[in-house]
């Protein structure tokens, strides 16, 4: 009967303890009621318009392949592909999504249990009235160990390991963002290397045939027809012009310089065997895109749609942690005279803990700021969308009118070639005067240097659609 009552007793406070739990639910549901309402949250509205205002010539679907290739240069190809294996600047991309990873496994790591044990030493001595307040001493060791486990009974922490996700997926996206800016930053300093060696050409020509005008004047002044300020205006002309190839190879060492950085090198440690720029490179076929498509083509728009995601699970989180916390906690501790005797007592405990914040400013006030997180991302996302278009009309408006202007400049370095036939003919006839045949000379350089400038500036606007678009 002894054993019967005594299971009796314990079933007993079995059923007390579940009724303190049962009224501590209670109140925890009670105090859901009152946190409020929950957080409203939805994409910034971005609509995209139908078509492009404007229409590039060559569009085409059948996409395969890396942009770059579409310019049919080998040498093109090799110099992106090794930059995108050695540039520095990606290289700190990718560790950003290594400590993206890092940091989501440290913001979700208080989901997992915790682990502990320690152990201690102390002195004193305790008097009890079981013992009629006799001293007794304390054993001088403690021993104790605890496990404890935040159960995600409302979803909290899946919240926050959903924030974490998007994170890393922002970052991979900023990463595949400067993937192609770098393919973009290394055609566009190839294309200005051998702009500016074909710039040098052109001028070497346009020298050679300075020379030869000034080799006519000589003879003209040793049989006295002129005088010496006629050779020393010729003269002045080509100073100039050995000038201007200076500056233009500086431009050109300057963007090597840069290509090597682009490429992961030390710069001034690459030598480039170029070609002339115009015979063997034309833009290519660009794609066909509609509007739409940049939203889910663009990895920078993947990137603010991911962080965007990600604050709004932080919200939604600190929202959460406005209710009450569920712990389940399991600890022990006893205490030994020293480490070689065996304990003769020890003391367990092992329950729920209900944690109710009834009034924490600090959770509140977290969850505002979450919220104008939000709003910031969002008026970001909604500013980058619109940009995003902007970026492709703007490159699809200079591209066409640059095809209009190359057009033009190429028929005027035809009518100029033929100018300075006509000019030269009559210059050894003796039928022209110094001004016009300098004129003429200066004329259809201009023309060579522009529409090798157009023809540059024509790649570097097919290289910008690409961007804008996404890539392929």
């Amino acid at each position: 009967m002894r054993y019967s009552s005594n299971r009796f007793a314990f079933v007993g406070r079995a059923f007390r303890s579940f009724g303190l739990v049962g009224a501590a639910l209670g109140w925890a549901v009670a105090f859901i009621g009152c946190v409020g309402p929950y957080p409203k949250q939805s994409f910034p509205e971005v609509n995209p318009p139908q078509a492009w205002s404007v229409s590039w010539p060559g569009m085409t679907n059948a996409f395969e392949g890396p942009w770059w290739e579409r310019f049919k240069d080998p040498e093109l190809n090799h110099l992106i592909t090794g930059a995108l294996a050695s540039n520095a600047n990606l290289a700190v991309l990718a560790e950003r999504v290594a400590l993206a990873r890092a940091e989501g496994r440290l913001d979700t790591a208080g989901s997992r249990p915790r682990v502990s044990a320690g152990t201690g030493l102390r002195a004193g001595r305790r008097r009890m009235r079981e013992t009629d307040s006799k001293t007794e001493s304390l054993k001088p060791v403690t021993l104790s160990g605890a496990m404890a486990w935040e159960m995600d009974w409302l979803g909290k922490w899946r919240t926050q390991r959903t924030a974490a996700q998007e994170r890393v997926r922002a970052t991979e996206a900023d990463l595949n963002a400067g993937r192609l800016l770098l393919a973009a930053e290394t055609a566009n300093a190839w294309f200005a290397i051998r702009r500016h060696h074909e710039d040098q050409v052109i001028i070497e020509d346009s020298i050679k045939h300075q020379d030869a005008i000034l080799a006519i004047y000589r003879d003209r002044l040793q049989a006295g027809l002129i005088d010496a300020a006629v050779i020393e205006r010729q003269e002045v002309e080509i100073v100039n012009l050995h000038r201007e190839r200076v500056r233009v190879r500086m431009l050109g060492e300057t963007a090597a310089r840069r290509l090597d950085r682009l490429r992961g090198l030390s710069a001034g440690s690459s030598r480039y065997s170029v070609v002339p720029l115009r015979p063997g490179t034309v833009a290519p076929m660009l794609p066909a895109r509609l509007p739409a498509d940049i939203l889910r083509q663009r990895p920078d728009l993947a990137a603010a749609e991911a962080r965007l995601r990600s604050v709004f699970a932080l919200e939604r989180a600190a929202y959460l942690n406005l209710y009450p916390s569920l712990n389940l906690r399991l600890s022990g501790l006893t205490m030994i005279g020293s480490v070689t005797d065996p304990f003769r007592s020890w003391m367990t405990e092992i329950g729920p803990r209900l944690e109710i914040p009834i009034w924490d400013p600090e959770r509140i006030e977290r969850l505002g700021s979450e919220h104008a997180h939000a709003r910031v991302v969002a008026a970001e996302y909604r500013a980058l969308a619109l940009r995003a278009f902007e970026e492709v009309e703007t490159a699809a408006v200079q591209f066409n009118r640059r095809r209009e202007q190359l057009k033009l400049a190429d028929e005027i370095v035809g009518k100029a070639g033929r100018v300075r036939e006509f000019t030269v003919d009559k210059l050894r006839a003796g039928l022209v005067s110094q001004l016009e045949v300098l004129e003429d000379e200066r004329r259809i350089l201009t023309a060579r240097r522009q529409s090798l400038a157009l023809h540059t500036e024509l790649l570097t606007d097919t290289v910008a659609i690409f961007r804008a678009l996404g890539g392929p």
